[in-house]
């Protein structure tokens, strides 16, 4: 990228309906994109050592399902970092509004098809107390919540396709809602049951 092709002022934040709403200067853009390609780079370092950093000590066994998220995320963020490039310097083509969606779309997808192999960790998973305390409530939160980030992943890709952009990222944060809060619900239900079965006995 040659500096001087680049705008004076780039925009770096759009609404629901694809339009510049936030402008950044010429080294801001750079900035950012240094930021996205520092954070793309951390989160990789940080996934495939999972194994080594966790106090869970996630199993060697599982060490190869870390890396496999790594490299998905790392694809997801780069692909994302090129929408904000080319955003950038063809704002008139609202690049962001036609790719944003189907790219969240298919990470859901690929994160809920691994969801079920991740093992009790600190990092990557459903990490709330009655998950991180009890393996079994931890296994059976992912289970669902691998089918529904699967489900919902492939649900927001197909909006993507008939929808407009700013239906769709309304219908994407409702459903990210869903998705986030039924394994949540469940986890906690599970929690209790085992709670109620523990003071019976």
């Amino acid at each position: 990228m040659q500096w001087n092709h680049i705008p004076a002022e780039v925009p770096t934040h759009f609404d629901l309906h694809g339009n510049a709403n936030g402008w950044s200067s010429r080294g801001g853009f750079m900035g950012l994109i240094g930021f996205m390609c520092a954070l793309n780079m951390g989160m990789y370092l940080l996934l495939v050592n999972i194994e080594k950093i966790d106090p869970k000590r996630a199993t060697a066994d599982r060490a190869a399902v870390f890396n496999k998220i790594a490299t998905g995320m790392t694809i997801f963020l780069t692909a994302l970092n090129i929408v904000i490039i080319i955003s950038g310097l063809n704002p008139d083509k609202k690049i962001a509004d036609k790719a944003l969606l189907p790219l969240m779309g298919l990470m859901f997808i690929f994160l809920g098809n691994y969801m079920h192999s991740v093992k009790p960790n600190y990092f990557v998973g459903i990490r709330i107390p009655w998950t991180l305390h009890d393996e079994d409530n931890w296994k059976k939160t992912h289970r669902l919540a691998g089918t529904i980030w699967f489900a919902g992943g492939i649900l927001i890709t197909l909006l993507s396709l008939v929808v407009s952009a700013e239906t769709g990222a309304i219908a994407m944060q409702i459903i990210i809602g869903i998705m986030v809060l039924i394994p949540i619900a469940y986890s906690f239900i599970l929690f209790r049951k085992k709670q109620s079965s523990n003071t019976q006995s």
